[in-house]
Parts: C-alpha cells; sequence; structure tokens
C-alpha cells in the first residue's frame, strides 16, 4: 500500500499527459478510467486524490466522459463524493475537485445533484474565506455561475450577492495581486449576473 501510495502520483501524472490527446482520452474513457479515478477519491494521500481530481476533470471534458462520470449504475455517488471533496483539507485537491464539479455539471440534473449533496453551502465558505487563495476562489465562483443556470441553483445561492458585491465594490476578499483582483472581480460579476438573472 506505500508502495501504490509512492508510485499513483507518477502514474497519474502519465494518465493525465496521455489525456492531452483527443486519441488517448477517447482510449481511457472507453477502458474506465472513470471508474478506475473514482476509486482513487477516498485515498490517505493529497497527492493521489489530486491527481485523480484533475484526471476526472479532463475525462468529463467531452460528452463521453460525462455520460460516464454521470452514469450513477456503474460509479455511485461519484457527484456526491466530489462535492464532499470541495472542502477537502488540502486547497490543491479542493481546486481539482471544483474544477471536475465545474465541467461534470453542464447538464440540470447534474446541478441538482450536487445542489442535493450540499454543494451551495460549500463552495459558499470557499468564497466567505479570506484565506482561501485567489486561483480556488476564481474557479469556485465559475462553478457557482455553473451551477445557477439551473432555476434552483439560482435560489439557493442568492444568500451570496452580498459577499459578490464585496468582491466587485470593495475587494474585502481579494488578498492578492492586482492582475487577479482584476479577475477576481470579473468573475464575481459574471456569477452575480447569472444568480439574479430572470427569464
Amino acid at each position: 500500500k506505500e508502495e501504490n501510495t509512492e508510485v499513483l502520483p507518477h502514474a497519474l501524472f502519465a494518465l493525465k499527459m496521455c489525456l492531452m490527446h483527443e486519441q488517448g482520452l477517447e482510449a481511457a474513457i472507453a477502458h474506465g478510467a472513470v471508474a478506475a479515478m473514482a476509486s482513487l477519491l477516498d485515498s490517505m494521500s493529497p497527492e493521489v486524490r489530486k491527481g485523480a481530481c484533475h484526471n476526472l476533470f479532463c475525462l468529463a471534458v467531452p460528452q463521453e466522459g460525462k455520460h460516464a462520470c454521470l452514469d450513477t449504475s456503474a460509479i455511485p455517488d461519484l457527484l456526491p463524493r466530489l462535492v464532499d471533496m470541495v472542502r477537502d483539507t488540502s486547497t490543491a485537491v479542493q481546486q481539482e475537485a471544483v474544477r471536475a464539479l465545474m465541467v461534470m455539471t453542464v447538464s440540470v440534473p447534474a446541478k441538482h445533484m450536487c445542489i442535493e449533496a450540499g454543494v451551495v453551502n460549500k463552495l459558499s465558505a470557499i468564497i466567505l474565506d479570506p484565506a482561501s487563495p485567489a486561483n480556488l476562489r476564481a474557479n469556485t465562483l465559475e462553478a457557482i455561475a455553473t451551477l445557477a443556470e439551473a432555476p434552483r441553483g439560482r435560489e439557493e445561492f442568492q444568500l451570496l450577492v452580498p459577499s459578490l458585491d464585496a468582491i466587485i465594490e470593495t475587494d474585502v476578499f481579494v488578498e492578492t495581486t492586482h492582475e487577479h483582483a482584476q479577475l477576481l472581480r470579473s468573475h464575481a460579476k459574471r456569477t452575480k449576473e447569472v444568480i439574479l438573472w430572470k427569464p
């Protein structure tokens, strides 16, 4: 088991390189890479959890990968498990879990599944925490905007609007470079627009 913990990060990186090419991505999905990555989410190693989440992000980019990620008969509870990892003890794992959720939640049923699993409070906690790294907050804002495209998502995230205004207007949560501050303000504006949109 200890050997696996040492070897797995290198194997996950090698798979990541393969997933950068269309042929490798298609082959990985066809040969069960989604289930393999899901099986590593409970690893004791933050490096393994991070690598598994990152590769799930890559695997979920094409439609076939999204279908595999959302196939609850083959991989039960993948989305709820990723939702839990949004508040992982490692910020690097949090970052990759947020990115994976963002790309998996294109469909309304997937958005609702995440909301049922408590994603609203977990993502909001990242935005409200001034210690959250700028890149994590930026990706979290993008994930919130994606989830808020569903009516229930818009409703659930209404309470976050004052915090988005604080980012946009006062930079109270932005302890970072000027460039990152501009990026965060841009994401916050976009996210607020989605949350407040009315059909």
